[in-house]
């Protein structure tokens, strides 16, 4: 497939807009929390509605883009075909339900880390532990999704050496 230096532009554009857009969100949410906990006095309110902000700041930067019809992936109105309902909820549910159940568990945590006396200290605690184990996490995810298609590429072209070569770096991140 050829991408001609326009499309490459473009391409980069955009994917700067979403880094710019979700890297806005993030930071945004850290200086609201530390407003809306330190300054105003809000505790966990203050930490919940700082965290609502963050990504509808995101949302608001890339909202544009979806509205352009020049650009591949926009909203448009569709007939809806339910003969297609059951297709789409067969696949979707699992998905679904991983996501609900994620959600049902951190509030069980909460709940819990509230109610054993913890409080609002125990819970800031039990979430920037929580945050930064999410940190190390996508790094590593990252990482590794970042170079499986370099694996591919050096295997299927039968260069050992340069694949090995990868992978010993890939340990020295992630050992294991």
């Amino acid at each position: 497939m050829h991408v001609t230096p326009g499309e490459y532009r473009d391409k980069l554009v955009k994917s700067k807009l979403a880094m710019i857009a979700l890297t806005l969100g993030s930071l945004s949410n850290i200086l609201l929390d530390y407003l809306f906990m330190g300054p105003f006095h809000m505790g966990v309110k203050g930490a919940a509605l700082a965290t609502g902000v963050g990504p509808i700041l995101s949302v608001i930067l890339l909202l544009p883009h979806f509205f352009s019809k020049k650009n591949a992936l926009h909203f448009s109105l569709e007939k809806i075909r339910f003969r297609d309902m059951g297709h789409i909820i067969r696949l979707g549910f699992p998905s679904f339900l991983m996501e609900f159940t994620i959600g049902i568990v951190t509030f069980f945590y909460n709940e819990s880390i509230t109610w054993n006396g913890y409080g609002e200290v125990g819970l800031a605690a039990y979430l920037l532990i929580g945050y930064l184990m999410l940190i190390f996490l996508t790094i590593f995810l990252g990482f590794s999704e970042g170079l499986q298609p370099v694996f591919s590429h050096f295997e299927g072209r039968a260069r050992k050496k340069e694949a090995r070569s990868y992978a010993a770096l890939a340990l020295c991140f992630m050992p294991g």
